[in-house]
């Protein structure tokens, strides 16, 4: 779960070799491990001719190990250089000739082992090698890739001009962000990671600090369930409710409840109060006609969350409301309305922060912020030093940063989650996890998580008001894995018990 850069694999590499492994060790691991997927999860291709793709250096090395294994278990395989390298081939033990790279080699459709280009590509792929992948692209090939995709940053998942798309990616020790940044997540297709021998202490020296979002990172703070609770101690989400859009509002409230918030209280103006105060039925409406009235409802009912933002609209109001919670320290979840109000003066909103605050933006209300060049990754950690709040910088791909530079990638939201409300939902997740005294980097992490379970297990063409209903089945499924974790004796990664299918 923890991801590597690649001049932080590279260093774990050297790290290694210093330890004793021998560079022959980790390139036959890694050539292996490959060979091994591809006979486990592709029996069906073995009848197809196998077409090796070697690049330069250790990745064209590592292609050709998969490929004299695979050739020696009876698959017809063909090794294709795009440097003709004789000692590359006496390095991989290969003890026949290699094919030059030509368009001629797919005319019989083979299975392509992608090991043209690995972690440390820099540059823009051109020539025979940029043709070829877009003919294998166009002709739909299946494609397994060593460790990354042709083409793809492994530090950001940007494609170099062109990238190759696979069926999965054999990924060595560690995964690497690209793989999970679009449009890197795209191509890699799923991603394997398997250890080829390097010792797990090199990363004390290595020191990452980008890792995927997973339970096993989190779950250790998630709220658990005590005998001694009450709906206090549970805690108590403010939701602000816009007048116009009030389905945003009660999306967040309700979802702050099912994540276990032990009250919600909705604000509101009088004109809306009747709409908030009909549909739902488990939470306080109350009315409100200034930023002074929010702040009282705040210490009446001891709020230890907020959620400021959705369906709240733009305007002048809006800022006033987030600046007073902001300098009343209440801890705060900042979504859509709340953000875009900033977006002439940002900079009087980062000042504001004081006390806990999670930013939940998609790209556009990021960009309406921040100035930041580059790519997701860099520029959401950038954004969080220089809030000193939690972003949540939505998408596909996710990416959690907190002030101190720790990164969680996230992974597991489908789709089906591009449809109008499911940020609001977000937004109230996360507040109801950070109502219960949950810190704010495990709050947005785990509601992110959560939060594409719910999608998963809803299924496709769900609609907001499916979410908060699904919250349940996800958390009793959480609860269980980590019953089975801590009931198993051998807790190697290898051996721990799966997640459920909708919350692996």
């Amino acid at each position: 779960m923890t991801l590597l850069t690649s001049k932080q694999m590279y260093q774990a590499d050297q790290l290694a070799i210093a330890s004793g492994l021998s560079e022959a060790t980790l390139m036959e691991n890694a050539g292996r491990s490959v060979a091994e997927e591809i006979e486990k999860k592709l029996p069906n291709l073995k009848s197809r001719s196998v077409l090796v793709l070697a690049g330069p250096g250790k990745n064209g090395c590592d292609g050709i190990i998969a490929g004299r294994i695979l050739k020696n278990d009876g698959w017809n395989v063909t090794i294709a250089q795009l440097k003709n390298d004789k000692e590359q081939l006496e390095k991989s033990g290969w003890g026949g000739s290699a094919e030059s790279f030509s368009l001629r080699l797919l005319k019989d459709k083979p299975f392509i082992i992608d090991a043209i280009f690995g972690i440390g590509l820099s540059k823009n792929i051109t020539g025979h090698a940029r043709d070829l992948m877009e003919k294998v692209n166009e002709l739909g090939l299946p494609v397994v890739a060593v460790d990354i995709p042709s083409g793809i940053d492994a530090d950001t998942g940007e494609a170099k001009g062109s990238a190759m798309k696979c069926l999965f990616t054999v990924s060595f020790f560690m995964g690497k962000p690209g793989l999970f940044l679009l449009p890197g997540k795209a191509f890699a297709g799923e991603v394997l990671t398997k250890n080829i021998g390097i010792p797990l202490d090199v990363l004390k020296s290595v020191k990452p600090s980008t890792y995927l979002n997973h339970p096993m990172q989190w779950f250790p703070l998630f709220p658990k369930p005590n005998l001694f609770d009450h709906k206090y101690s549970k805690g108590v989400v403010l939701t602000i409710g816009g007048k116009k859009m009030t389905g945003a509002a009660r999306l967040a409230s309700r979802a702050a409840r099912r994540i276990g918030a032990g009250i919600s209280v909705i604000a509101t103006l009088p004109e809306s109060h009747n709409i908030y105060a009909t549909s739902e039925v488990g939470s306080i409406v109350e009315t409100i006609h200034s930023v002074r009235d929010i702040l009282d409802l705040i210490e009446r009912y001891k709020v230890t969350a907020c959620v400021v933002g959705p369906g709240l609209g733009v305007s002048e109001e809006t800022k006033q409301i987030v600046l007073n919670l902001l300098e009343a320290k209440v801890p705060c979840v900042l979504d859509a309305d709340a953000l875009t109000s900033f977006k002439d003066d940002p900079n009087v909103l980062f000042s504001a922060i004081k006390g806990p605050c999670i930013m939940t933006p998609h790209s556009g209300e990021f960009d309406r912020l921040f100035s930041f060049k580059g790519d997701k990754l860099n520029r959401t950690i950038k954004a969080a030093k220089k809030t000193n709040a939690v972003i949540v910088h939505k998408g596909n791909d996710t990416v959690i940063a907190d002030p101190d530079g720790k990164v969680f990638l996230n992974y597991n939201a489908p789709a089906s989650l591009a449809t109008a409300g499911s940020g609001d939902v977000l937004a109230g997740i996360i507040a109801g996890l950070l109502a219960q005294n949950t810190p704010e980097h495990i709050a947005a992490s785990a509601g992110v998580f959560i939060h594409g379970e719910t999608a998963i297990h809803t299924g496709m063409n769900l609609i907001a008001e499916d979410l908060p209903a699904a919250i349940p089945e996800i958390t009793k499924q959480m609860f269980k894995f980590f019953m089975d974790v801590n009931a198993q004796k051998d807790k190697t990664l290898e051996n721990l018990p799966k997640m459920p299918k909708s919350a692996a």
